[in-house]
């Protein structure tokens, strides 16, 4: 990318996704940070995107070895290839468009979804990346819920047990994968204090919608 400043609002989405993932030259970073001062349509676009890099780069220890380093010239090809997704008119999420990831999930990504239960959320191409925190008892039983959704998840920390509309239970435990097809009646009971990063496809607006309204309520009360 060239030293001159963006000419348009999809050369600043590219410069702001690249920035927010921390890989653009000095030089063009410094245009970046003076931009999103005075364009607070790229703040609140530089500002999803941090969230989503936190969330989505998020690797437990008994994990990391598992994750190869991404060559750059491919990294930032990919997070060009997000930042023009992202400003595609048939977007209609309220969260930004994902553009890469990070090694742990930044604390200030996570909110209070319910009581017992923190949540930290980013959208995908075509679906809904949530990390769910939950802490007995004051999460108590999920109760039953029903969606058009293809759920999929796997248990980062601690175990809980799966019950389905037919009688079905099961016990998960780390590392163990799951995945609810659409249609079907689902709760769940919380064994232990407990991480589960769900993947929802397609995109669970409503979830998007509803972690976007709880992060703005926050950031309203510690002003």
């Amino acid at each position: 990318m060239s030293s001159a400043a963006p000419k348009d609002d999809r050369d600043w989405a590219e410069m702001v996704a690249l920035e927010a993932l921390g890989v653009l030259p000095v030089h063009e970073a410094d245009q970046v940070r003076a931009h999103i001062h005075t364009c607070k349509k790229c703040a609140r676009e530089y500002s999803g995107q941090r969230s989503a890099v936190d969330l989505l780069g998020y690797v437990s220890e008994d994990a990391e070895r598992l994750i190869a380093p991404a060559r750059p010239e491919r990294l930032k090809a990919r997070v060009l290839r997000a930042a023009r997704a992202a400003r595609e008119p048939s977007t209609k999420s309220a969260l930004s468009e994902s553009a890469g990831y990070a090694h742990i999930v930044g604390s200030d990504a996570f909110v209070d979804y319910a009581p017992g239960i923190k949540w930290a959320v980013a959208r995908g191409d075509g679906m809904t990346l949530v990390q769910f925190a939950f802490q007995p008892p004051e999460c108590g039983e999920l109760p039953d819920e029903l969606h058009s959704l293809t759920q999929s998840g796997v248990v980062l920390e601690g175990s809980f047990s799966m019950h389905y509309g037919d009688g079905t239970v099961q016990r998960l435990n780390k590392r163990d994968v799951y995945m609810v097809a659409p249609g079907m009646v689902h709760g769940a009971e919380i064994h232990e204090p407990t991480v589960l990063f769900d993947v929802y496809t397609p995109n669970h607006v409503e979830f998007e919608e509803l972690y976007l309204r709880q992060v703005r309520e926050r950031d309203e009360r510690l002003k």
